[in-house]
């Protein structure tokens, strides 16, 4: 039943992207931009593009996420981006387009990095701290007593650990590669200074987990707004002379971990 219910839609999905494909007349005309809402919604990018991949990822997400999702884009765009667009002149200069990150696409991106950023790092610090409270508890519990453990435990326990790496080669590892990323980008690009390669992976754990967990719960991937954040703080730090090729270095780092 699984694999007729997997041939049936998947069939659907194929034939009505097809179907999709013969109404397409550019990037503003189609299916993918049908006004579900009226014109005036549709100017705000309120319209259902019945793209049926989009439809999956709400069956497969929990109705948690879906409602948190939901929440954020009426919030976002129904109130907030109307709101700061009217600013435009006062919070931003009126001349520059909104696809400028110093125009409104700058608070639509950074907004949104924040929010999924703070809960990253908080879920970060908790599974770190919780990793090294359970470390210290499993050595001290080695050295003074010996707890009597079912069969089965024990053979799920090595089974699940005999392919990991020691937490020692994995630590040394990632220390031997920020060392030769800070000597070959240095050379490579003389504005990048070493200790900006240094910051960048060390910042890299903390984003790349924020980044993991975010596209675990939603299937969107914000590695590039990630690498805005690096861009932003290493060009600053570098300074005008050399801090446009170091922001884009940086982000090339962390925008791919």
């Amino acid at each position: 039943m699984q694999v007729k219910g997997f041939t049936k839609y998947f069939t659907i999905s194929f034939f009505w992207s097809v179907f999709q494909w013969f109404f397409s007349g550019g990037d503003n005309c189609g299916f993918s931009q049908f006004p579900t809402l009226g014109l005036r919604a549709w100017k705000h990018t309120f319209f259902f593009d019945f793209n049926l991949t989009y439809v999956g990822a709400g069956m497969i997400c929990p109705y948690l996420i879906n409602a948190s999702l939901l929440l954020g884009s009426v919030l976002s765009w129904g109130v907030m981006w109307s709101l700061i667009a009217g600013l435009k002149g006062d919070w931003y200069p009126a001349d520059l387009p909104e696809s400028s990150m110093r125009s409104l696409q700058g608070y639509k991106a950074f907004i949104c990095v924040a929010l999924i950023l703070g809960d990253g790092v908080y879920n970060f610090t908790k599974i770190f701290v919780t990793t090294i409270k359970s470390l210290v508890a499993k050595s001290s519990t080695q050295k003074n007593e010996k707890i009597e453990q079912d069969i089965d435990d024990i053979q799920r326990s090595e089974v699940f650990a005999r392919d990991s790496l020691p937490n020692w080669l994995a630590c040394c590892g990632y220390v031997v590669l920020a060392i030769a990323a800070a000597i070959t980008v240095t050379l490579m690009f003389p504005e990048m200074k070493w200790y900006y390669a240094v910051m960048a992976y060390v910042l890299a754990p903390a984003l790349g987990f924020s980044n993991a967990y975010g596209a675990g719960l939603t299937d969107i991937n914000m590695a590039a707004n990630y690498g805005k954040i690096a861009l932003l703080v290493l060009a600053a730090t570098a300074g005008k002379d050399s801090g446009v090729v170091a922001g884009l270095v940086a982000m090339a780092n962390l925008g791919t971990k």
